[in-house]
């Protein structure tokens, strides 16, 4: 559990650098799935595919968080692995049949509500610095948008203006008119 802990928080301290530096929220997203996928994968081996407290608040913490990401159609595809595994995990419980994959029971966790406050604290870390990038790109797109409806209304005040000019200059059809006549005679 320590190297797949300590792989989870080095990749999960990297989404910020990727929202920052990338500004790609659909990379950041899709580096979670992947990290959060190898994280549970590995746990749920680990933990001979019996539920833990850290691994619950872990997958309900992610699922919370990829739906806010990317919306109910694209977030239901990234969690079928999850769903796979929660299913396989309630039927051998609800079957009452233990796997043994030969794992020590020291290299279990302990099935302690305080070894689930790590992935909730960074879970939350996560879901703050998105709010805030989230917050700085609104208010960007909505400068530039304030500034393309300036200067849209510059141009077409200017059209008009134009247009009134070159109204004022040219002769009515009135006069056009007389001044073909007087030359034709």
């Amino acid at each position: 559990h320590f190297y797949i802990i300590t792989f989870a928080c080095i990749s999960l301290s990297t989404i910020p650098f990727i929202l920052k530096y990338k500004q790609s929220l659909t990379l950041a997203g899709n580096w979670y799935v992947i990290q959060q996928t190898i994280t549970s994968s590995v746990s749920v081996y680990i933990q001979e595919v019996k539920p833990d407290m850290a691994g619950t608040l872990c997958t309900m913490s992610f699922i919370l968080f990829i739906f806010f990401i990317f919306g109910v159609r694209r977030a239901i595809a990234r969690l079928i692995p999850f769903v796979s595994i929660f299913i396989l995990t309630l039927v051998l419980q609800t079957m009452n049949i233990t796997v043994d994959l030969g794992i020590p029971e020291s290299q279990q966790l302990p099935n302690q509500p305080f070894v689930a406050l790590v992935p909730f604290f960074l879970c939350f870390y996560l879901v703050v610095v998105f709010m805030r990038t989230n917050s700085k790109a609104e208010k960007q797109i909505q400068g530039q948008k304030q500034m393309v409806e300036a200067k849209n209304k510059e141009i077409t005040d200017s059209i008009h203006y134009s247009k009134r000019i070159q109204t004022a200059l040219m002769p009515t059809e009135e006069r056009v008119e007389k001044v073909i006549k007087r030359l034709k005679s």
